[in-house]
């Protein structure tokens, strides 16, 4: 999908895949959105020090490749 100059206004985009899609950098979103919240739990960076993740909102690939990535 070409996102070019797509507007997207009061939108749920916490399930939302953008695989596929292209021209991201000119989507606007405008009004209420909503993300994906943050993975949560406490991790191993370098599988020595724990962390936590940090509080902010993420698309919903993040969920997809943190859990392919943690295999």
């Amino acid at each position: 999908m070409d996102a070019a100059h797509l507007v997207l206004t009061d939108t749920d985009l916490s399930d939302c895949l953008f695989i596929g899609a292209f021209h991201l950098d000119q989507l606007r979103l405008e009004g209420s959105t909503t993300f994906a919240p943050v993975p949560t739990g406490t991790h191993l960076r370098h599988h020595i020090w724990p962390y936590r993740w940090t509080q902010r909102r993420c698309l919903a690939e993040e969920h997809h490749w943190r859990a392919h990535t943690a295999s």
